[in-house]
């Protein structure tokens, strides 16, 4: 397994799952390369999800979905959506200290990363959908997917599947070959690394300003490609049972 991420974070992260999930209440280390979101010092505990429908807590715009049997998340993580598979690997790498290797979260308002390693985003990137799928599909160093437009919970937006290009062999300083990915001030900074697997879903959130809470953006990983399918599928089949409240806001 991987030993990644160097990104991190302020309140709303994933906890064991690293930079990409739940909760990581660290300050961002800018003392070291960034990289694939599976490694940093972890606390809050997850917990086992009751099959059926459920709310993410203080999620904007409000969001339910549905789940079966078998998914772990963090209740503290308010703000944004973590979902863990329970699987006995998982629980292994977990009850040792270790970081679940497959996940899926929802976060608000994350941008690209600048594509020098930079630890801020990408410039000349705008907070919509198009524009952040857009630049991943460009970006050097990735094998893509070409994207396509997709609906999601009453929300439309724009979806990538992507990879490092396995030829790839420039770095921000690490060990391996890696292309920054995902950027937010003070939260995360993400890249690729060899043999990761990405689905970035960028949806439009309408009625609200450009900037903060513009988009909402869902991303499974795998951190091999081995079992990609199988995570993918019943990722898809929470996706799909999301639904957010598009109500306009109050002045």
């Amino acid at each position: 397994m991987k030993a990644p991420c160097a990104a991190v974070a302020v309140a709303l992260a994933l906890m064991l799952v690293g930079c990409a999930s739940i909760s990581n209440r660290t300050a961002a280390n800018t003392s070291s390369p960034p990289s694939s979101p599976s490694a940093s010092s972890n606390t809050a505990p997850l917990v086992a999800l009751e099959p059926g429908t459920q709310a993410a807590p203080s999620f904007w715009p409000p969001l339910t979905f549905t789940v079966p049997a078998g998914w772990l998340t963090e209740p503290a993580a308010e703000g944004q959506l973590t979902l863990v598979p329970d699987t006995s690997e998982n629980r292994e790498l977990i009850g040792s200290g270790g970081y679940p290797t497959i996940f899926l979260n929802v976060f608000p308002s994350i941008q690209v990363a600048a594509e020098d390693c930079s630890d801020e985003a990408a410039p000349g990137v705008e907070w919509t959908a198009d524009d952040i799928v857009g630049a991943l599909a460009t970006r050097p160093g990735l094998s893509t997917e070409e994207p396509v437009p997709v609906a999601v919970g009453g929300l439309s937006g724009q979806q990538i599947d992507l990879a490092i290009d396995p030829d790839w062999t420039a770095n921000c300083g690490g060990d391996g070959p890696y292309v920054p990915l995902l950027y937010s001030q003070d939260f995360i900074t993400w890249g690729a690394e060899p043999d990761e697997q990405w689905r970035i879903i960028v949806l439009d959130v309408a009625g609200l300003p450009s900037g903060m809470y513009a988009t909402v953006m869902v991303v499974v990983y795998s951190a091999a490609a081995e079992g990609w399918d199988d995570h993918l599928a019943a990722s898809t089949a929470v996706i799909e049972s999301f639904e957010f409240d598009t109500t306009p806001p109050g002045p």
